[in-house]
């Protein structure tokens, strides 16, 4: 996107408040975006952002204009990616998705996945024994899904996905060295495990924005078998996620994955709706915690003074005891920073866990709730995932047992 020196920047408007323009740093070049006019009606959120890259001028009007083209929800997207790039300094597509995730989640990345439901136990080989009542799952479309120690791995019909588990992300160990993220953990893990004979990339389509996407054929070392892999990395901060496929060849690889080496909406890394487990009897007992918060600072939309922050935090602590019992305790602060206005509500009774679901009783107003429930494994142990589908929703480490 195009900003002139010295220009206002009415269109960095995140949460109906102005950033003020020293909030606005290094612009990304010309091949961030690709445009040539207007967005289509009903644009995506890669759509409008590029509409406002062939504003020139860049004004409120021509903004607006885009907005106005763009499917409802998706102008607010829109903003909030440019303001992020504008306050970060990125200009990559990698550096967004490190610096601003839900930014970038929800504008760029892949769509959020389909749930998969459980038919019967799987028979997968090589599962580690975590202590869990599930190491294998077989879902109802075919996916099997097994826990090992640094990865979970999801095999079906002779491809495999290899959904590694969060590893150390720092750019300084690439920086500098004429290599992306993606060939630091392609050459580092991939090459490492698998004898790699080539190595390749679609940059084709990339709009200024490679995918951090790399292919090539290898010989899987742990099966003696030749394959075709696929590897995709996403970010979090300080962590980063390797989605790797590895198929018979090309053509099977693809007619799986078709959008495989798409910079914005890659249907491999969503392939982690696969690190899903069941729930047994026994477990959840023990104490689990899930906590977080966020502030905004803001900016007066005429002056661009500053007027102050605001902040939310927020924790919940679950025991579950094995004689089927529960409590809960939730605590929280909300409000102006300096005079924040804090809650604790607690909930005692009876739950029960099956599989799919987890059901406490004595929730808000003594009503029982049903949460959907599921495990996800992670190195060293598991996560426990709530929702009650009315809002509330946790993902709970486990402290103590």
């Amino acid at each position: 996107m195009h900003v002139r020196p010295g220009l206002a920047v009415p269109l960095m408007i995140l949460a109906g408040c102005t950033l003020p323009p020293a909030a606005v740093g290094p612009t990304p070049p010309a091949t961030a975006v690709a445009a040539t006019g207007p967005a289509p009606t009903g644009a995506t959120c890669a759509a409008t952002i590029a509409c406002y890259g062939a504003c020139e001028p860049l004004t409120e009007d021509c903004v607006a204009q885009c907005d106005a083209a763009a499917a409802p929800g998706i102008p607010e997207q829109s903003r909030a990616v440019v303001a992020c790039m504008a306050s970060t300094g990125c200009d990559t597509l990698e550096c967004l998705e490190a610096q601003c995730p839900s930014a970038y989640r929800a504008c760029l990345a892949v769509p959020p996945p389909q749930v998969a439901t459980f038919t019967s136990d799987g028979a997968g080989a090589a599962a580690v024994n975590d202590g869990f009542a599930y190491p294998t799952v077989t879902f109802d479309d075919g996916w099997t899904s097994t826990v090992q120690a640094d990865r979970v791995v999801v095999e079906q019909g002779g491809v495999t996905v290899h959904l590694y588990y969060a590893l150390p992300y720092n750019a300084s160990d690439f920086s500098g060295t004429g290599r992306m993220a993606r060939d630091h953990y392609w050459d580092g893990v991939v090459a490492r495990e698998f004898a790699v004979e080539s190595k390749a990339y679609r940059d084709g389509n990339a709009m200024g924005f490679p995918p951090p996407y790399v292919e090539g054929w290898a010989i899987d070392r742990a099966r003696g078998q030749r394959r075709f892999l696929a590897m995709y990395l996403t970010y979090e901060p300080n962590g980063a996620f390797i989605t790797l496929v590895a198929a018979p060849d090309e053509a099977s690889l693809f007619a799986l994955f078709p959008k495989a080496a798409d910079s914005f909406q890659s249907d491999i890394p969503a392939m982690d709706r696969y690190n899903r487990f069941p729930l047994g009897p026994r477990d959840v007992d023990g104490t689990w915690q899930d906590g977080g918060g966020g502030t905004m600072n803001w900016y007066d939309a005429q002056t661009g003074a500053y007027v102050g922050a605001t902040g939310v935090a927020t924790s919940a602590v679950f025991t579950f005891a094995s004689d089927g019992s529960y409590s809960n305790v939730q605590n929280g602060a909300a409000g102006a920073v300096g005079a924040m206005g804090t809650f604790q509500q607690e909930y005692r009774g009876r739950y029960e866990a099956a599989r799919w679901q987890l059901v406490a009783t004595n929730r808000f107003q003594g009503a029982t709730a049903t949460f959907a429930a599921h495990l996800v494994a992670v190195r060293g142990g598991r996560l426990l995932a709530l929702d009650d589908g009315r809002g509330s929703r946790y993902t709970l480490v486990r402290t103590s047992r």
